[in-house]
């Protein structure tokens, strides 16, 4: 973040910065080098766990970004009842999101297809109908927090709109790509959360096509004390979605016990060790049409899987369908 804010120019006029943490302090920290006019706390969930020593040390950390606020404002959650419990600095104005009838921008209409979301935004008086070329239901709370933080910015809703309609994942965050075998490959291996996880089995499940629905699905890190139950409640998860699950790191039985537990099938799950054991596995039984995600902490590098599906060729002729 100190670099980032070095490399500013004098005629930026605004900078996004991501404050990330895994201790106690760090927030505050950051809070104090950046001086941020708008704070934006998108959510509060299972997330480094085994260093902030619980939810309540989770929103202790997220939320020295509000008690850090000097005036400018505070874009809250109201959807996300830790979010929106958070105590805010003296002088900041609160701008409130979500799909809750109480908060200040909110969302209708809601319009969940396979690779895009459709909704009509509400501030005010104003109506504004959206479009977002993503997939996944829980990125209509995210395109209202960047939304939120925009009209803060004066931004007009036409433009906020323009902006969401153009807007395209990066690799490894929610990004679709048409396979060579046919298939559709649903990216979001940059980092998982048991939050996250769930949110991108429900992308995966909205995803058009006549193929298996494949999750490969690794290691969700610095979960602490819970972590094997954490990973078999997700397990659970895609039993109710996959085809076949592919589950990879030290947690892969955990996982596969959950999804065993719901009800998937012996024959639908495999164990891998790791991400290039996924490699292999994926060359020899990847058939066309399949719909894949990919999903893990960034420990486990899943990233590899997901560029060697974009560049691999044709599937072998013996992992047709039916084969």
């Amino acid at each position: 973040l100190p670099l980032t804010i070095f490399n500013l120019k004098q005629d930026d006029q605004w900078a996004v910065l991501e404050m990330g943490t895994n201790n106690l302090g760090e927030i505050e920290r950051l809070t104090e080098i950046a001086q941020p006019t708008l704070g934006l706390i998108t959510n509060i969930g299972q997330a480094h766990l085994e260093t902030l020593h619980g939810l309540d040390g989770v929103s202790r950390a997220k939320g020295e970004l509000f008690a850090g606020l000097h005036g400018g404002t505070a874009v809250i959650n109201l959807d996300d009842r830790r979010v929106a419990s958070l105590p805010v600095a003296n002088g900041v104005y609160k701008l409130t999101y979500g799909l809750s009838a109480q908060a200040q921008v909110r969302a209708e209409k809601i319009v969940v297809a396979a690779e895009t979301l459709e909704f009509e935004l509400l501030y005010k008086d104003q109506r504004q109908a959206i479009q977002v070329p993503v997939p996944g239901r829980h990125n209509v709370s995210n395109a209202l927090a960047a939304a939120a933080a925009a009209l803060v910015l004066k931004v007009p809703l036409e433009k906020i709109a323009e902006g969401l309609r153009s807007f395209r994942p990066i690799q490894g965050r929610m990004n679709l790509c048409p396979l060579p075998c046919g298939g559709l490959l649903l990216d979001d291996s940059y980092n998982a959360n048991p939050l996250s996880v769930v949110a991108a089995l429900d992308a995966l499940a909205t995803l058009k096509g006549q193929g298996r629905r494949v999750a490969v699905l690794g290691d969700m890190l610095e979960l602490g004390e819970g972590a094997a139950q954490m990973h078999r409640t997700v397990g659970g998860k895609a039993a109710d979605i996959v085809d076949l699950l592919i589950a990879v790191g030290a947690y892969a039985a955990d996982i596969c016990q959950g999804a065993a537990a719901a009800g998937l099938k012996t024959g639908q799950m495999v164990q891998l060790p790791d991400a290039a054991a996924v490699i292999d596995f994926m060359q020899q039984q990847q058939r066309p049409g399949d719909r894949i995600l990919v999903k893990g902490s960034r420990g486990v590098k899943l990233d590899r899987v997901a560029d060697a599906l974009r560049n691999a060729a044709e599937p072998l002729p013996n992992t047709q369908q039916g084969s």
